[in-house]
């Protein structure tokens, strides 16, 4: 949501199938003073699509956080692709900001950080046992390249929240 704060032009949309993380994301909304400019919709990922938006989704900023990751583990590559170039075929002048996680569980700092050795070390482990798909980084954004989007900013996640470099997030757009 802080992006919503430092860009005023944009408006914040979330699709989230949980409705208690809908009404956190209402309270969050009203505490940041956002309202009018970011709206929490129930449903799937795949529902941004039966959206109806105006201009083309100009003015849109569609926010997923970890859930491309679950949609490519549970529907696979392929649906992530289509789910993509679907919405910004669907609404060209619409943007997607994306946040995920880089899986580099052998990167050094999963033995010598705090949060990586409590949190992250567990977190790639259970996936790995559960055969859960995880993506690199690197991936994501040839993934994106491939699909002719264009990463507009590209940040990690304030170091107070987590100084690990495993998340980054993405602001994409269909290159002109």
């Amino acid at each position: 949501m802080d992006l919503l704060v430092a860009q005023p032009d944009l408006r914040g949309l979330g699709v989230e199938p949980n409705q208690g993380s809908v009404e956190l994301g209402e309270r969050r909304r009203a505490e940041l003073g956002l309202e009018g400019r970011f709206d929490v919709v129930q449903g799937g990922a795949a529902d941004a699509l039966t959206l109806d938006l105006p201009e083309n989704g100009k003015g849109i900023c569609f926010m997923t956080a970890f859930v491309l990751q679950e949609v490519l583990q549970q529907e696979g590559p392929e649906f992530v692709e289509k789910l993509l170039a679907q919405t910004f075929e669907r609404y060209p002048e619409a943007r997607w900001l994306v946040v995920e996680m880089d899986h580099t569980p052998l990167a050094p700092v999963m033995g010598s950080h705090g949060l990586a050795k409590t949190f992250y070390n567990p977190y790639f482990l259970i996936h790995h046992i559960t055969e859960q798909r995880l993506e690199t980084r690197g991936w994501w954004e040839e993934l994106f390249e491939r699909l002719g989007l264009t990463v507009e900013a590209s940040a990690n996640p304030d170091p107070r929240a987590d100084s690990t470099g495993l998340q980054f997030g993405v602001l994409l757009s269909k290159k002109a």
